[in-house]
């Protein structure tokens, strides 16, 4: 049995599929887990946060050359967004928080 397949059952069966512990609300993890993967995120940004802010800025640089939303990557439409570097969908998302 491969892994694809232990992790489907045990989505399937509402166990993590790291530890087999019962899941934690909708997730496929537990608590536990993914209290873990979350300190191994933070502790991967912090030492790579550079590497990370420059292929972010290179790829907002590419979707606008492709008159794409810098945000989302989705098409924007020309008549509504002309000017703007995001679709009207993420610039109301943004100006309403």
């Amino acid at each position: 049995m491969g892994n694809a397949e232990y992790k489907r059952r045990h989505r399937e069966q509402g166990l993590c599929v790291d530890c087999s512990n019962k899941v934690f609300s909708d997730k496929t993890r537990c608590i536990e887990c993914l209290y873990k993967r979350h300190l191994s995120r933070l502790k991967y940004y912090a030492k790579n946060r550079q590497l990370i802010n420059s292929n972010s800025a290179k790829e907002r640089i590419r979707r606008k050359k492709f008159g794409l939303c810098i945000s989302c990557a989705n098409k924007k439409d020309e008549d509504v967004d002309e000017g703007y570097v995001e679709c009207q969908n993420c610039r109301e998302r943004l100006f309403s928080e």
